[in-house]
């Protein structure tokens, strides 16, 4: 009887081993045994604000200084400028000469209306830049999502795999160890050893996966080598009551690129409007100086005055009247309006395809979540581990057996703890698709 009682004890004890494959099927089967996990701090949601605070601090967020020189332009236009031109003529009738400087406060100084509209452009301009800033931020957070859901599930497969290498160098370990030398015995040896050699191969593949999914989370996250092997892993995933249509509604309705193409169908009607703004005459101002000789008063024939010098200070007020352009204006209204009809089709194409996307992903993450629940809801590999270790322990099957048996567990409560991790990447992926935050996608949008 004490016999039965050590072996049950170690079985536990190999058990509880099997906590750093799968920390969720254990939330299912607890074992006694078990050692406390030691204390984490880096957890999904804590890499992903390290990610979005990464790429904040180089720059990639500062929605004002993109915005920033398209507002200086529109402000700028409409403020005076200063143009100075210095002139010398010569007049090859009576081989005298003139001087001027004249100068002007800038083409677009008073088309008032002209200005109005470039500065409502430039706002809306600032706008889509800030909402494609909200895009790059929700494409950071979901790939520092994936890259911390990765390494995760490349830590659990390493595992396995080097459960899978210890128990394949056992079996060849234990048929070295037999001396009889018969062809079946020989088969068996060579088998195997590749099979021993295959578990080593597979091994050094997922170690090496592992790495690599480790540095990628180093770069976007800005993690140290120390903070990577403090990661939290994935809780056991609960699936929100947020239903599909939901969910279409909040992505049509807050998507950043949605709402940026109806800023583009706005900017381009603008632009029509302001085209159209060409028709208007458009008054100027100019002032100068001028020295004349014989005459000779001013720089401009219009003003030339051949019985009086008028030398000295001058200003002038120009008013330019457009009177035909051969329709190259009304040309130029009418394709802008042909595209903002063709943009405004193309945006009820994307607020479709959005739709479709959003259903894809939607229904994904029910197929997860359903695989998910199937998996903790199978007893059987439990139960067979249970009914192995206790045969073990009375004798009835060889250690061999009872190793399988407690590989079999391992695999499975690796299949959980990987379908689990396929919700939240599948989550996330949805997330994306709905440009929300997981804190708006638990409150249920």
């Amino acid at each position: 009887m004490n016999r039965v009682l050590m072996v049950l004890m170690s079985s536990f004890l190999c058990t509880a081993s099997l906590e750093g494959v799968e920390a969720e099927g254990n939330s299912h089967q607890p074992t006694p045994n078990a050692q406390r996990p030691k204390e984490v701090s880096l957890t999904l949601e804590t890499c992903v604000e390290r990610a979005l605070e990464a790429a904040a601090a180089r720059g990639v967020f500062d929605a004002e200084a993109m915005a920033r020189p398209t507002l200086r332009a529109a402000r700028a236009r409409s403020l005076p400028h200063l143009n100075v031109t210095p002139e010398l003529r010569y007049f090859t009738t009576d081989a005298n000469t003139e001087t001027a400087v004249w100068g002007d406060l800038g083409q677009h100084f008073l088309e008032i209306p002209q200005n109005i509209m470039h500065r409502r452009m430039a706002g809306r301009q600032a706008r889509r830049v800030a909402l494609r800033v909200r895009r790059l931020q929700c494409a950071r957070a979901a790939a520092a999502a994936r890259a911390y859901i990765d390494v995760v599930t490349a830590g659990l497969r390493r595992e396995l795999a080097r459960q899978r290498r210890a128990r394949a160098q056992d079996t060849q370990t234990g048929w070295t160890a037999v001396t009889n030398d018969t062809p079946k015995i020989r088969t068996e040896k060579r088998l195997a050893r590749r099979t021993a050699e295959r578990a080593a191969a597979e091994h050094e593949e997922a170690a090496a996966v592992c790495a690599r999914q480790r540095r990628g989370l180093a770069a976007l996250c800005g993690l140290t080598a120390a903070e990577l092997d403090q990661l939290a892993g994935l809780p056991p995933y609960t699936m929100p009551g947020v239903t599909l249509e939901d969910s279409v509604h909040w992505a049509v309705s807050n998507r950043s690129d949605l709402a940026m193409a109806r800023l583009d169908v706005r900017l381009t009607e603008m632009m029509a409007g302001l085209q159209r703004m060409e028709r208007l005459p458009t008054p100027g101002l100019s002032f100068g100086y001028t020295e004349a000789n014989d005459g000779k008063t001013d720089i401009r024939e219009d003003v030339f005055d051949e019985d009086e010098d008028r030398s000295g200070v001058f200003a002038a007020v120009q008013l330019r009247i457009p009177i035909w352009d051969a329709g190259q204006n009304a040309a130029r209204v009418a394709k802008l309006r042909e595209q903002a009809k063709a943009m405004a089709y193309e945006l009820d194409e994307m607020e479709a395809g959005i739709a479709a996307a959003v259903t894809a992903k939607f229904t994904a993450l029910n197929t997860a979540w359903q695989n998910l629940l199937d998996t903790r809801a199978d007893p059987e590999p439990e139960r067979a581990f249970a009914a192995a270790a206790i045969r073990f322990a009375q004798g009835g099957i060889a250690r061999q057996a009872y190793a399988d048996a407690r590989l079999r567990l391992a695999a499975h409560r690796n299949t959980l703890a990987l379908r689990n991790a396929d919700c939240h990447r599948a989550e996330t992926d949805l997330l994306e698709a709905l440009e929300a935050t997981r804190a708006e996608w638990r409150r249920g949008l």
